[in-house]
């Protein structure tokens, strides 16, 4: 044991061991970034424990911290290459099945988006208008016929100002809507 158990792990024999244990606490299981991850000596350097690597394991820190002097054997085996494989497959096809579903979502949108804009070119002005993308982010969280409701008022309210002035107003409109409706929800639940 000597010199050689006291001797700090170095950068890279702790990336290995990362590495080999997939980045993924050995004792509960946790992986970055919900866990800051360290090396532990599976027996401790006082009893006898070396930096070898059958001595080392990956840890959380509060299972690190938690363990102190204990023997403990890791509770998980390393991942193997096949599984990794697998999961990565696995989340590949889910990043393809969003893409599908936000391009159907987009193709479903597109009408929406430019009657809103004709609507606003109607009401407001022919000159200027809000960009599509500007709808759509008001179609996250409103639906068109509140977005084309306030757009009504905004162009009543705003009649000879300046077009995004109107923006201005429908834009304050839909947040007030949105902030009452969110506090009958929240008046409701206390109830």
């Amino acid at each position: 044991m000597g010199r050689t158990s006291r001797i700090p792990l170095t950068r890279s024999l702790r990336f290995r061991i990362f590495r080999r244990d997939g980045f993924q606490c050995q004792y509960c299981g946790r992986v970055p970034p919900d866990a800051v991850l360290r090396v532990d000596r599976i027996v401790p350097v006082a009893d006898g424990g070396t930096n070898d690597e059958d001595n080392l394991t990956t840890a959380c820190h509060e299972c690190n911290a938690g363990k102190g002097r204990s023997h403990l054997s890791p509770s998980l085996a390393p991942l193997d290459a096949d599984l990794r494989l697998l999961e990565t497959q696995q989340r590949l096809a889910e990043l393809r099945r969003y893409r599908q579903a936000r391009a159907a979502l987009e193709a479903e949108m597109a009408p929406t988006i430019d009657g809103l804009k004709d609507y606003w070119c109607s009401r407001v002005s022919p000159n200027w208008a809000p960009t599509a993308d500007d709808f759509r982010y008001l179609l996250d969280d409103h639906d068109a016929d509140d977005v084309e409701k306030a757009i009504w008022i905004a162009s009543r309210r705003t009649k000879g100002r300046q077009p995004s002035d109107s923006w201005s107003y429908t834009l304050a409109i839909l947040r007030n809507w949105r902030m009452e409706a969110e506090g009958k929800l929240r008046g409701a639940e206390q109830r």
